[in-house]
Parts: C-alpha cells; sequence; structure tokens
C-alpha cells in the first residue's frame, strides 16, 4: 500500500483531541474544570504512550516500524473523548480486528507476514465500536473478576 493512503493528518488527530478537550471543559454543568481538563489530558498522553510503547519495542524486535505516529495521536484522540478504560477497549478490539484480518490475508495468499496494513481503519471502527458498546461490555467483563 502507498505510504501517502496510510497517513492520519495531524489536522484531524491533534484537532480532535483540541476539540475533546474543549467540549469537555465548556460542557453545561461542569464545576471543576481543571480537574477536569487534566484528566482528559492524561487520559490522551497515557494511551499515546502506550502506543508509543507499542512502537518502540516493535522497532527493536523489528527492526522496523510497526505502528504509525497517526495511530498514536489517533488512539490519544479516541482517549481524549472517550476516556482511557474505552481507549483500551478500542485498543484491544483494533489488534483483535486487524490480526483476523492480517490471518486471512495471509491465509488467502493475498499478504506475505511483512506486508503492512492501516490499523488506523480498524481503530476509527473499534473506537466507533467503543462510543455504542464499550461501556456495556466493560462492565461485563469487570464483573467477571467480582464474583
Amino acid at each position: 500500500m502507498d505510504a501517502q493512503t496510510m497517513l492520519l493528518p495531524d489536522t484531524f488527530t491533534l484537532t480532535g483531541v483540541l476539540l475533546a478537550l474543549m467540549l469537555k471543559i465548556f460542557a453545561p454543568g461542569v464545576s471543576h474544570r481543571g480537574v477536569v481538563a487534566w484528566k482528559t489530558f492524561e487520559d490522551a498522553v497515557i494511551a499515546a504512550a502506550m502506543l508509543l510503547l507499542v512502537w518502540f519495542l516493535y522497532r527493536v524486535v523489528r527492526h522496523r516500524d510497526g505502528v504509525g505516529m497517526g495511530d498514536v495521536k489517533l488512539l490519544a484522540m479516541i482517549a481524549a473523548f472517550l476516556g482511557l478504560p474505552l481507549a483500551l477497549f478500542a485498543y484491544f478490539i483494533a489488534v483483535l480486528c486487524a490480526a483476523i484480518f492480517a490471518i486471512v490475508l495471509v491465509a488467502r495468499r493475498k499478504a506475505r507476514g511483512q506486508d503492512r496494513i492501516a490499523f488506523g481503519s480498524f481503530l476509527a471502527a473499534a473506537g466507533i465500536l467503543a462510543i455504542f458498546a464499550g461501556r456495556p461490555v466493560l462492565a461485563w467483563y469487570l464483573g467477571l473478576f467480582h464474583r
């Protein structure tokens, strides 16, 4: 796939982080704006740092990039809007779906093990899924540990 078609523009991702921050700070009824701003920023930074760690480890082991910086910023944007728990849910679903997709492509001989796929597509779709189904799924999953 051409490198240009795999780019997630900063005007989308970074503007999205800023928009999430503004929407949360200036939402009606918010009394502790500083706390809300810090929590939103913190969620975005932690999510980005986790994916940067994956990028770093992959680079050390494979000597090439495995995750693009656009993916890092997209996960930060998802975390800024939805919070860290739902962003981690989205990341898990995205990795799972991307892995299944890659396995199917390799099995059908449509791709090789070293070929790249656009992870941002899976991350965006998983972010949308997290909006609609993330909270009930996380509640169910965490409930398994409280029996």
